[in-house]
């Protein structure tokens, strides 16, 4: 720190200066420069004389206060990112935020994912990043899966921070296949008091690319909200392009239907273990949100 003599002389030149700092330091320097080694509050004197030995004392009490020099970082952004992408895709970036909460420079000088090899990627700044205190930097992270399943990693920031010197960030992305095409043209012909439901083949997945389904899921609800998950029912799974509701006018006056292709890109299960897996695991009655859950589980493993 600069102290810089501002005495006005009288008669006779000032010849002698007297700092006193405060903290057990002193300076015989008309204009000296101290460094306070402490946090705290200080009181500084100054003594000046002149040629005639005249003397005058000047003191500022609490004049200077030291602050601790705080190293800190904090995660602005949330601590667990997920994502949810088809495989051979890429998800749309998603942002790590940190802020430089302490009161002095704060430097980023790495980053990394904990497993090895990843399928996560990273976009950030700039090496040895400097961040001055209240600013804030900005890393993106996306996921990009090479296979069906939950996948899990750790971006570390490295920092010279004292609360979090490695800030870690977790990761969770889901791949997931490429959904089919859905089924068209769903008819249903009344057969006496059973409803048979039928449609087209599906031919192809969501991107065009072709695809045979390993079966079709057929689904009914009361209500006609195609897009409530709690409130449709699994009925029954074709190998075919139809499927028969038994006597559900006997007991319904309306009853709306949706059919889904699905493929469970299982060629390690022959049809007769396919078969069993679903009368023993897809239950009539259970709704679609807990279909779902029970494909997806089984299309992973």
């Amino acid at each position: 720190m600069q102290f810089i003599d501002q005495s006005s002389p009288g008669g006779t030149p000032i010849i002698n200066w007297f700092w006193i700092f405060g903290d057990g330091g002193s300076s015989t320097e008309q204009n000296p420069v101290h460094t306070y080694l402490n946090p705290g509050v200080y009181t500084v004197s100054l003594t000046v004389m002149d040629q005639n030995y005249q003397t005058s004392t000047l003191v500022r009490p609490d004049y200077i206060t030291v602050i601790e020099q705080v190293y800190e970082i904090e995660l602005l952004s949330n601590s667990n990112l997920y994502f949810y992408t088809y495989i051979e895709e890429i998800s749309p970036w998603q942002p790590v935020v940190v802020s430089n909460t302490g009161n002095v420079d704060l430097t980023i000088s790495d980053s990394y994912f904990v497993e090895e090899p990843t399928t996560f990627e990273l976009q950030w700044p700039s090496r040895d990043l400097v961040l001055p205190p209240g600013a804030q930097a900005t890393f993106n992270v996306r996921f990009a899966p090479q296979q069906v399943g939950a996948i899990s990693d750790t971006l570390v920031i490295v920092n010279n921070s004292a609360n979090q010197p490695l800030l870690k960030v977790r990761l969770t992305g889901t791949g997931e296949y490429v959904p089919l095409q859905i089924p068209q043209n769903v008819q249903v012909v009344m057969d006496g008091y059973d409803a048979v439901i039928s449609w087209d083949p599906v031919t192809q997945n969501l991107h065009g690319q072709p695809v045979t389904p390993d079966r079709y899921i057929v689904l009914y609800s009361e209500w006609p909200y195609e897009n409530n998950e709690l409130i449709y029912y699994y009925l029954t799974s074709s190998t075919g392009l139809s499927a028969t509701h038994h006597e559900v006018a006997l007991f319904r006056e309306n009853m709306f239907y949706k059919v889904k292709a699905i493929k469970f890109y299982r060629d390690d299960l022959p049809s007769a273990e396919l078969d069993a897996w679903l009368e023993s695991n897809l239950t009539p009655g259970m709704n679609e949100a807990d279909l779902k859950r029970a494909l997806n589980e089984f299309t992973a493993n």
